[in-house]
């Protein structure tokens, strides 16, 4: 299950070395990132959690994946015997009901190995992370979801679901109907549709999860272990000796040899792809460990020194780019995915010094939140209140906007802004603005200049006071 899967919280990226769980922070009720240390704690129903990361608008949950384990997507073609028993595992939820914890059984969030034994990923945190409760009603409705799911394929989570009959109707219908579990796992067993497929399954030996898919190559990344590296690379000598020193060279075998020869390039090429896939799997991993150990700047010229260009190696080494304190690192975030400019600005305007400037005023682009920091940059000062008209909701823009009113010597328009901030200095700063003007003014009496600034001295006191 690879590739961006949207959820009605968040969205699962499952990118074969680690699962990453992307949250919108606006969904969560979390306060501070120490709540989320309870993730860490074990439970052989969810994957590990190894960290977090909250960077603004989301909060990142990194799972360490486990290779056995498939989204049960790629079981609804298992046999009913091990549908009962994933369906069985599933209901081992119950014991979350009551605890701190809750989950979803979205059937993207569902994973399952070969045995019908069941992980999950996301698990949320009651009033933290959704789904904020998790009871026996909703535990319930879960069920008869994937359920549904499992036996027919429909699911009301999904966008794109399988046409219905009349007897996948009538299944999804007494499932729905279903008032506790153990009437929920009855109509399982008296439905005409499980009848059928048990029958059928006692004349079909092969059926199960023997009937896996084929890798889809070009659209799915074909996962191989260590051990059938090894039998490729076996089965190559084999055929290699066989070729080279069994086979005669006359006429009636050169077909077989050919078709040899043909067979032997595609092991190779297997086995080159192989051999990449393993180097590109140790580099991430080593990588992973020396990022958990603190070694960000270590772990980032790990994943730099590998030349494969994978899906997942980008995305992890994006993370510890912006992690980073360094300009250079922050800018080849931006390079990996333009998505993460907005926070690389920000990143660099909080070093505040005058290689992140200059880093700054490199990238290209027609993000406001980016123009209106190269405007203040380089002193346009018109330029940025034009800017901060696009964007007047971020309280970075107003600020810039602030100190450019004061510059142009436009001293209300900047307390205005100050008010709105709740910027004490900028307000102090406006104040003092219209003082010097004041003492600068040519047209004004000296009885009037000494009225207006005493006035204005007076909310300098009151502010600073």
């Amino acid at each position: 299950m690879n590739g961006e899967i949207s959820e009605d919280f968040g969205t699962i990226r499952d990118n074969g070395e680690i699962i990453v769980y992307e949250i919108p922070s606006k969904l969560t009720k979390l306060k501070e990132a120490e709540q989320l240390e309870e993730l860490k704690r074990p439970d052989d129903m969810f994957f590990e959690c190894q960290h977090f990361i909250v960077d603004g608008e989301w909060l990142r949950i990194y799972f360490k994946r486990n290779s056995h384990y498939h989204n049960i997507s790629e079981y609804l073609q298992v046999s009913t015997e091990k549908k009962r028993v994933i369906v069985m595992n599933l209901i081992e939820l119950s014991r979350l009901i009551g605890t701190q914890y809750t989950t979803t059984l979205h059937p993207n969030n569902v994973y399952v190995n070969e045995q019908g034994d069941v992980k999950l990923v996301h698990r949320g945190i009651r009033h933290v992370l959704p789904p904020v409760e998790f009871n026996e009603k909703q535990l319930l409705e879960e069920m008869k979801e994937i359920i549904n799911y499992l036996f027919v394929g429909f699911s009301r989570y999904l966008i794109e679901n399988p046409t219905l009959n009349k007897e996948t109707e009538s299944f999804i219908s007494t499932i729905n109907n279903s008032k506790s579990i153990k009437e929920l796992l009855d109509n399982i067993e008296d439905s005409e549709q499980v009848k059928r497929d048990d029958t059928s399954e006692d004349s079909k030996s092969n059926l199960g999860l023997n009937k896996w898919k084929s890798p889809v190559v070009g659209n799915r990344k074909v996962k191989l272990s260590l051990l059938s590296g090894t039998l490729i690379g076996f089965l190559f000598g084999l055929l290699f000796l066989y070729i080279t020193q069994v086979a005669p060279l006359n006429e009636a075998t050169v077909a077989t040899r050919e078709e040899f020869q043909e067979e032997h390039k595609k092991l190779a090429d297997e086995n080159g792809a192989l051999q990449q896939s393993l180097l590109q799997s140790e580099k991430v991993n080593q990588a992973y460990k020396l990022y958990i150990d603190g070694n960000l700047e270590e772990a980032i010229s790990v994943l730099e020194s590998d030349n494969i260009g994978s899906e997942s190696r980008k995305e992890f080494l994006s993370q510890l780019y912006l992690e980073s304190s360094n300009p250079e690192h922050l800018m080849k975030s931006v390079e990996l995915s333009a998505d993460n400019l907005d926070l690389v600005v920000e990143k660099l305007i909080k070093l505040n010094n005058e290689e992140a400037n200059s880093k700054i005023l490199t990238l290209q682009s027609d993000n406001p939140v980016l123009t209106i920091e190269q405007a203040w940059i380089n002193q346009e000062f018109h330029e940025v209140i034009e800017i901060y008209e696009e964007i007047k909701e971020r309280d970075r823009a107003k600020t810039l906007a602030a100190r450019s009113f004061l510059e142009l010597d436009m001293p209300e328009d900047a307390i205005e802004l100050g008010e709105q901030l709740g910027d004490v200095s900028i307000q102090i700063s406006g104040l003092e603005k219209q003082i010097e003007l004041i003492e600068a003014d040519k047209d004004l009496d000296e009885d009037e200049k000494k009225e207006r600034i005493e006035e204005l001295e007076e909310r300098v006191e009151e502010l600073v006071g």
